[in-house]
């Protein structure tokens, strides 16, 4: 399915098989998403929300340039994702599955929240101006940090894993037991 043109917002939503999704063209909004096994690309200049199905999902915001918004795994799916961020300020919100995320060259957020959470993250390419953001942790969410093969190795206290690969250094100095 394709988006369309012009300032329109654009929704697309995958079904029960496997689904290709390009977002609209123009400069309106896309929402673009869902499906058992999903092929989604941004497009455009407008910003663009991506949100993975169950199975595979590989999410493309680098085919867009205004700011994206990805979701991996929501309402518990346990899906396997592959996303590619643009140049812009994007931001990604963990979920449970199993992500690979190659950042972008804008200032990205990942975000993991309590309750939505329990997945493995890999991130590559975090850099200076990227931030890790958590919200709802009742108290510190981080439960362990280490460094293995050259990246930074992070459990939280429900279990999700973030893997900052090629980051040779402790981003929480301040977690516990470390």
């Amino acid at each position: 399915m394709f988006g369309g043109t012009g300032s329109a917002p654009t929704f697309l939503a995958g079904g029960v098989g496997n689904a290709t999704l390009h977002g609209g063209s123009g400069d309106g909004a896309s929402t673009i998403g869902g499906g058992n096994n999903l092929l989604a690309f941004a497009a455009g200049t407008g910003s663009t929300t991506l949100i993975a199905g169950i199975g595979v999902s590989v999410l493309d915001g680098k085919t867009g340039v205004g700011p994206e918004v990805f979701s991996t795994s929501p309402l518990g799916a346990r899906g396997t994702d592959l996303i590619g961020l643009n140049n812009a300020a994007d931001t990604v919100i963990g979920g449970t599955g199993s992500a690979t995320v190659v950042g972008g060259a804008g200032p990205d957020t990942y975000v993991f929240l309590a309750g939505h959470a329990g997945g493995m993250e890999v991130i590559l390419g975090m850099k200076e101006g990227d931030q890790i953001d958590f919200g709802g942790y009742d108290s510190d969410p981080i439960a362990s940090e280490h460094l293995s093969n050259g990246s930074d190795q992070i459990t939280l206290t429900d279990g999700t894993m973030i893997a900052l690969v090629g980051l040779g250094q402790k981003l929480f100095e301040s977690a516990p037991g470390l």
